[in-house]
């Protein structure tokens, strides 16, 4: 789905730009690894995926 592929993008994408960005201020998950930012986007890529998973198993819908 769209919805689902763009999460997943999304949240690459965004994860790589807070990774560069080097910013003084972060969160401090993982003693100041990662940033609050980098959590949300792996939280979408993980929701992302699994719309992703899902709708390759129940296959294509008609429209209704």
């Amino acid at each position: 789905s769209t919805l689902a592929a763009y999460l997943v993008l999304y949240g690459l994408g965004r994860g790589l730009v807070e990774f560069w960005r080097g910013d003084v201020q972060r969160g401090l998950f993982f003693g100041g690894v990662v940033s609050t930012s980098q959590l949300l986007s792996l939280l979408s890529v993980a929701i992302g995926v699994v719309l992703l998973v899902r709708a390759r198993r129940t296959g294509p819908q008609a429209p209704a």
